[in-house]
């Protein structure tokens, strides 16, 4: 039987991610999709504490600053439309306020500092190739709806990509040897670039990211933008704006994602965690009912069950709920 659709391979992963596992996402917008889904799952994970950065460069610099723990120093906080920003930091960390733009982001420094001493993956989304250079030919993380006219735009080449990241690599080994990393390029479309150029810098981050694994151990490549591109491969897998993949999508990432690169009870788990927290979403007309204490003691009993099998899970604020 003709099969019309092209079902892409993931190699399983030789160390999977356990329940108990920590989790650092950090890259463009699509690694907070994959975040969201374990934040769900109450799993221990930190999210982009500089905020969403989409190109290589600005991610390795970021790595660095967090493993050294940087301190920032005052003259590299500007004032961009009446708030004070960092090239290097998301929009969001900036303040009207100096003093406090700076202490956001030395926080975030100081987050990530820590969260990497420890945690057992790095999942790097890279978004795009295309960089924004300020006139010292420093490369930002984030414009802040500045000028044009303050940057050159220009495409990293597979080498300057392959080079940050073998140094960082070594740097983030260093201190936590046993960190295993998971490389993915992000499906989202970046047509304002043009379709071309958007092509051209997908194929260059894919290169790069496949020279990196190649020359560095324990990094492994999740194919999420062939699964995007080759697999799904059709329109209706999109939201309304034809560039981010849609829910539908992103549930079919995640599972493949689930099932090449997580241990056997992880099923068993997410399983139990959504039929808990459909349970904590439901609202009763009747809250003082027989019918609803009766559920609110059911849950207590599956709460009771779960944390058997999965007993550092954090579970305190459900439990307070069922009571």
């Amino acid at each position: 039987m003709s099969q019309f659709r092209t079902i892409v391979h993931v190699d399983p992963l030789p160390s999977p991610l356990q329940v108990e596992s920590k989790v650092y996402f950090a890259g463009s917008c699509f690694a907070e999709n994959m975040a969201a889904k374990m934040q769900q799952l109450r799993m221990e994970i930190l999210l982009n504490p500089f905020g969403i950065i989409y190109n290589p460069i600005a991610l390795a610099e970021m790595l660095h600053m967090q493993k050294t723990n940087t301190q920032i120093p005052v003259s590299d906080i500007f004032s961009a439309n009446g708030v004070y920003q960092n090239w290097q930091f998301h929009s969001k960390l900036g303040d009207v306020n100096p003093e406090t733009a700076l202490q956001n982001m030395q926080q975030a420094v100081l987050k990530g500092h820590q969260f990497l001493q420890t945690t057992n993956y790095l999942i790097i989304t890279f978004g795009t190739a295309f960089v924004y250079e300020l006139p010292d030919r420093k490369i930002v993380a984030n414009n802040h709806k500045m000028v044009a006219g303050n940057f050159k735009k220009r495409l990293l080449s597979v080498e300057e990509i392959s080079l940050a990241w073998n140094t960082v690599l070594a740097e983030l080994k260093s201190i936590n040897p046993n960190l295993i990393v998971i490389f993915t390029i992000s499906p989202v479309r970046h047509l304002r670039d043009g379709v071309v150029e958007n092509n051209l810098s997908k194929a260059t981050l894919i290169q790069a990211v496949h020279q990196i694994i190649a020359k560095n151990a324990m990094c492994y490549y999740f194919p999420a933008y062939e699964l995007m591109m080759d697999d799904l491969r059709d329109y209706r897998f999109y939201a309304a704006d034809m560039l981010h993949p849609n829910q539908v999508a992103i549930d079919y990432i995640w599972e493949r994602f689930v099932s090449a690169y997580t241990s056997k009870d992880f099923g068993d788990f997410q399983l139990a965690m959504e039929v808990l927290n459909a349970a904590k979403a439901h609202q009763s007309f009747h809250p003082n009912s027989e019918a609803h204490l009766l559920f609110k003691q059911q849950q207590l009993e599956k709460i009771k069950k779960f944390q058997i099998s999965w007993p550092n899970i954090p579970m305190d604020d459900m439990i307070q709920h069922f009571s």
